[in-house]
C-alpha cells in the first residue's frame, strides 16, 4: 500500500457510488413475516399443531408447493400440500392487505429518491399476492420503476 494511502481503510478504497437499488418486498419493505406465521398457525391449530421457528426456517425461501409440503410433512397434517395451499390462499388474501411498512424504509427510500437513484423491486410473490400486500401503500410503491417477480 502506498505510504500516502496507508491510513485509508481498504474498504473505503473499494467503495463506488450507488447507481441503482433493488429492494426485496417481504421482510425488508413490508412486514409480512408475522402475517405468514399468523395465518399458518391459524390453519394448523385445530389439529393441535404449533408452527414454530424450526419448521418456518425449513420453509423460508422455497417455492410455495415445496414449503407447503415441508409444513405438511413436519407437522404431520391430515391434508396434502395442495389442500393447504387452497386453504391458505383465502386467508392470505384477507391478511396481506394488513401488511405494514417496516420501520425506517420510508426514510431510506426517500434518501435514494432525493439522490435520483433508480429503484426497483424484487419479489417471489405472485402478482395477485404482491398487489394484496401493497394495497395500503400504493403511493409508496409508485416510487419504484420496476417490479421483478
Amino acid at each position: 500500500v502506498p505510504k500516502r494511502l496507508s491510513k485509508v481503510p481498504v474498504l473505503a478504497m473499494s467503495l463506488r457510488r450507488v447507481t441503482h437499488v433493488l429492494f426485496d418486498v417481504d421482510g425488508l419493505l413490508l412486514d409480512t413475516e408475522a402475517l405468514y406465521t399468523e395465518v399458518t398457525q391459524e390453519i394448523v391449530s385445530p389439529y393441535g399443531k404449533t408452527f414454530d421457528w424450526d419448521v418456518k426456517v425449513k420453509m423460508m425461501g422455497r417455492p410455495p408447493m415445496q414449503s407447503s409440503q415441508i409444513l405438511v410433512d413436519e407437522l404431520q397434517l391430515p391434508f396434502t400440500a395442495e389442500e393447504y395451499l387452497k386453504i391458505a390462499a383465502e386467508r392470505f388474501a384477507a391478511a396481506f392487505p394488513r401488511a405494514n411498512l417496516m420501520p425506517g424504509v420510508e426514510k431510506v427510500v426517500h434518501y435514494f429518491e432525493k439522490q435520483a437513484i433508480p429503484m426497483a423491486l424484487a419479489t417471489g410473490s405472485s402478482a395477485l399476492n404482491y398487489e394484496q400486500k401493497i394495497s395500503r401503500h400504493k403511493e409508496f410503491f409508485q416510487k419504484f420503476s420496476h417490479v421483478v417477480a
